[in-house]
């Protein structure tokens, strides 16, 4: 896996703007209350296309799906992608309704790049021995370093 680039590191800051602009925060807000129920009969029933809550959930699941399509293309590096974003955990909150909308839409390919984003990320994170914190490489110290050959010089002196 290659390593994440300032490129990479660009374009993740621009997806956190286009995240705050577009309102998922709100909507993720949102999902996570009480007022959000997970069954799809439900949601649709409570929720019907247009309402607010609808809208909500397909931003949420755009910006998923978007953030997705860019991963499955290789446009972003997914070492970066997922030490930034929980997506397995997104995807968990809202998978019953995305289902629903894909089954309702006879559209297999919907949200399809967001779900499989996911899974990676989870069989990752299942299947890997991964630092909590970054390692530094140790630099090859071949000769004294300034401060050392400094030090011994000034007692030679005295």
């Amino acid at each position: 896996m290659a390593r994440p680039t300032r490129d990479d590191a660009h374009l993740m800051l621009e997806l956190a703007n286009w995240h705050t602009a577009a309102g998922v925060p709100e909507a993720a807000n949102w999902i996570r209350s009480k007022d959000f129920v997970k069954d799809f009969d439900e949601f649709e029933k409570r929720y019907p296309e247009g309402s607010d809550g609808h809208l909500k959930v397909g931003r949420f699941l755009g910006y998923h799906e978007t953030l997705g399509t860019l991963w499955k293309n290789r446009l972003i590096s997914e070492e970066l992608l997922f030490d930034w974003l929980w997506v397995s955990g997104a995807w968990d909150l809202v998978s019953d309704v995305a289902l629903g909308m894909r089954k309702k839409a006879g559209v297999d390919a919907l949200w399809e790049n967001f779900e499989a984003m996911a899974e990676r990320q989870r069989s990752l994170v299942s299947g890997s021995r991964r630092r909590a914190a970054p390692v530094k490489k140790a630099r090859k110290q071949t000769t004294p370093s300034r401060k050392a050959t400094a030090r011994s010089a000034s007692t030679r002196r005295r």
